[in-house]
């Protein structure tokens, strides 16, 4: 006799309906799970992608120091900063306009029309032209030398955005943050944008500016070789804000340390 003989037409119908819901649960369950993995390696990806972004940024600093220094040492002169005589075009190879623009060879990186770090940085003044000299000496790669004042052109891109220039500070300025004074030296300058630094310019969050500073120097946003700028949620205390998430902050680097 079979063994469904017994068994009514409701019963077989219940049966079925109660292995149908269970193995509706366990598709539910599996799906539950992938969407789980799916989130977890989206969310993977994006943590890899920041520390990726992050080394790039502390990798194009140390890049663009050690280039500096070679550059000294070649022409004893900063990049961006030969004055007329002996004249950028004549020592440097390939070093046509605007490269060949001459500074004044006092050893600092001008910020445009003598103004505080952070200014915008000007078309041929001596924070543009300097990455221009870099590049026609062969000590940068990435940009021209006969590049205009846009970032992946005549200045450097940064791969978490935005961009570099370089500047100086006199120790006494304030840097257009209020109470940061860096220290007196030259500068790379890393902002959103080719602008005056501002609370809108930045493209780093609190975050982001404590990793590069804790690579590169002591994790302490107002002494050492890295500063933070952007007037304002960047820093609270005398320390990063790190649990703000608001992309503002920039990056002033010392560099020739």
């Amino acid at each position: 006799m079979p063994a469904f003989a017994g068994m009514t037409q409701k019963g077989i119908k219940m049966k079925n309906k109660k292995t149908q819901s269970g193995f509706t649960l366990v598709e539910m369950g599996i799906v539950i799970v992938i969407i789980a993995l799916l989130i977890g390696g989206v969310l993977k990806g994006r943590e890899v992608l920041g520390e990726a972004q992050i080394t790039s940024v502390v990798s194009t600093i140390k890049s663009v120091d050690m280039a500096t220094k070679a550059f000294v040492d070649l022409y004893a002169y900063l990049p961006g900063d030969i004055p007329a005589t002996p004249g950028p075009g004549n020592i440097i190879p390939n070093c046509g306009a605007p490269c060949n623009t001459a500074g004044d060879g006092d050893f600092t990186i001008d910020n445009a029309g003598g103004a505080a770090l952070g200014t915008v940085v000007a078309a041929n003044g001596e924070g543009h032209v300097a990455f221009l000299n870099l590049a026609a000496a062969g000590l940068y790669m990435g940009i021209s030398p006969a590049g205009g004042i846009t970032f992946g052109s005549g200045l450097p891109k940064a791969a978490i955005g935005g961009g570099f220039w370089m500047g100086s500070s006199n120790g006494t300025t304030n840097a257009l943050t209020s109470g940061l004074s860096p220290s007196a030296g030259n500068y790379l300058v890393l902002n959103g944008s080719v602008a005056t630094v501002t609370t809108t310019t930045g493209k780093l969050t609190a975050e982001q500016t404590a990793q590069i500073d804790l690579k590169i120097d002591d994790g302490i946003p107002t002494s050492g070789i890295i500063y933070w700028a952007g007037r304002g949620g960047c820093v609270a205390a005398g320390a990063y804000a790190r649990t703000d998430i608001n992309k503002r902050c920039t990056v002033y680097a010392r560099i020739l340390n």
